[in-house]
């Protein structure tokens, strides 16, 4: 379980104000959920998942992961989070190939002294048979290309696989993570790819893992029969268990974002 209590993150705006991103944001995310978080632009949601994945601190508040309290960066708790940003091209290796990812992801981050020759026969073909068996041949094809020469849909697809196949591919068959941070992860995509990557995402949450996904697209949540958590200027405004999301209920959400949004 992530009890996240009165969560504060301030950014100094282009004017030189202070901008709170996260304004006592107070929230719960249960082991096995598949929570959507959706809202404004500016709504804090892309602060949420960079917090929880450590890469910003916040100012103020708490989290408790299970019996933990963490005031600290994520990556100093002995909590493994899996994090897809919106822009893939933010990442730190955009020019290894897709292979040199997943050998990376199986050698659990550590670079052998002769990285290229680590890209045996055999590995690839490990490599391919994974991707296949997840129905994208397109990328068991691209394993020789650099991510970077993907398309953006791709990558985003590409960067969800290797979360999916971390436990598959390390030799330490515990390696799956605790926590899916998935940022606007269909926004990219055309309708095929969008579908695929939301049967990707519902095959993760049904093997049991905690997903948190930021989007802007209800018809997502509906997809994957998730939680809808809406944020406005940094606060939860609105929680909606996935038990009372129906296709009838989307113009209900359209319209309170759209509330949301004229009141800013």
């Amino acid at each position: 379980m992530i009890q996240i209590t009165d969560l504060r993150k301030t950014f100094s705006g282009q004017d030189g104000r202070a901008v709170a991103a996260l304004d006592g944001l107070s929230l719960t995310i249960n082991k096995g959920d598949l929570a959507v978080l959706m809202g404004p632009n500016g709504s804090g949601k892309t602060t949420l998942l960079r917090i929880l994945d450590g890469q910003l601190l916040p100012d103020a508040g708490r989290i408790v992961w299970g019996n933990s309290a963490a005031s600290l960066p994520v990556s100093r708790l002995k909590v493994s989070v899996a994090h897809v940003p919106q822009d893939p091209s933010a990442l730190a290796f955009p020019e290894m190939t897709l292979a040199e990812h997943l050998l990376w992801e199986e050698l659990n981050g550590r670079m052998p002294r002769f990285w290229r020759r680590g890209i045996t026969a055999r590995r690839l073909e490990k490599y391919r048979m994974l991707l296949e068996s997840y129905g994208v041949p397109a990328l068991a094809e691209a394993l020789p290309r650099p991510l970077n020469t993907l398309s953006a849909g791709w990558r985003q697809i590409f960067l969800v696989l290797v979360s999916a196949m971390r436990s598959e591919l390390s030799r330490d068959r515990d390696a799956s993570f605790d926590l899916l941070l998935l940022d606007e992860p269909t926004s990219a995509l055309d309708a095929e790819n969008s579908r695929l990557c939301l049967e990707l995402i519902k095959r993760l949450h049904g093997e049991g893992r905690t997903i948190v996904l930021a989007t802007h697209d209800p018809e997502v949540a509906l997809s994957l029969r998730a939680r809808i958590c809406i944020l406005r200027s940094g606060r939860l405004v609105a929680d909606i268990p996935a038990a009372e999301l129906r296709e009838d209920t989307l113009p209900r959400i359209r319209a309170l974002i759209a509330g949301l949004e004229a009141t800013l």
